[in-house]
């Protein structure tokens, strides 16, 4: 098995759990209140009915304990936010506490990468463990306020969640058949510039390693031409010096000059 492939995999599914979790929490305190709201004012137009079902005998009086029943479950979701609010607070305090280090405990140093590393993941899963918890706050004041098992099935479900992991990651398939016709997307983006598929190429293209071996050949090149001048320069050089000496040395060693 390929370890990178199954701590990829593993990474990827913990990520992705932890933002479904906080994700719910955050969705289900935006449309609470509308609930609340609408549930109240259910509660209260039907209120007249009440009589008509105490006029029925025991079932009545069973019906007109569960209407009260649905008041007091709407009203504990305030409550209950606090509760989670409070142990989202506390245990990310003494989460934090203990990984900065407590009695013999040396813990870890924030200002390292390995600390900083540790202490996001922490808070991570304690975030997102929070944020399941309050989106699971109606379920598990309806488990409360009635016991029903089907209430509490629905919260263990919850709590074990989707399955988050693509064991295609660590194990791929050996074969993936190919559909029959492929369709293509309408628009592509590019650099945030969206086109019609078609006309790709909208801001024109970089290919970074053909200008690297441009860049590279001149280089060279350039290093080449360079190298050969100052060889042919010097040569030159030194053969006019060579040849000035052979001339002095003529001049000085010839009768011609005696006269």
């Amino acid at each position: 098995m390929n370890d990178l492939a199954t701590a990829m995999m593993l990474a990827q599914a913990r990520r992705q759990r932890n933002m479904q979790w906080s994700s719910e929490g955050t969705m289900f305190q935006k449309t609470m209140r509308p609930i609340m709201t609408f549930m109240e004012g259910f509660t209260y137009a039907i209120t007249p009915f009440c009589g008509f079902l105490i006029l029925m005998g025991m079932f009545g009086l069973k019906l007109s304990l569960k209407y009260f029943m649905l008041v007091a479950w709407v009203q504990s979701w305030l409550p209950c936010i606090a509760i989670a609010n409070s142990y989202l607070n506390t245990t990310m305090q003494r989460a934090i506490l203990n990984f900065a280090g407590a009695g013999n405990y040396k813990g870890y140093n924030f200002d390292s990468l390995h600390g900083v590393k540790i202490l996001a993941d922490t808070t991570e899963d304690f975030i997102a463990t929070g944020g399941m918890f309050l989106g699971a706050i109606p379920v598990i004041t309806l488990f409360i306020f009635s016991g029903s098992v089907y209430a509490l099935n629905s919260l263990a479900t919850r709590m074990n969640g989707q399955d988050f992991i693509n064991e295609k990651i660590a194990t791929p398939d050996i074969i993936n058949p190919a559909a029959v016709m492929q369709g293509t997307s309408q628009l592509t983006s590019q650099f945030g510039v969206s086109s019609a598929t078609g006309f790709d190429n909208v801001l024109g293209s970089i290919t970074y390693r053909t200008g690297g071996t441009h860049m590279t050949t001149s280089s060279l090149s350039n290093m080449a031409t360079a190298g050969f001048n100052a060889l042919t320069g010097t040569g030159i050089t030194n053969t006019e010096a060579n040849q000035s000496g052979l001339n002095s040395n003529i001049m000085c060693h010839s009768p011609l000059k005696k006269i």
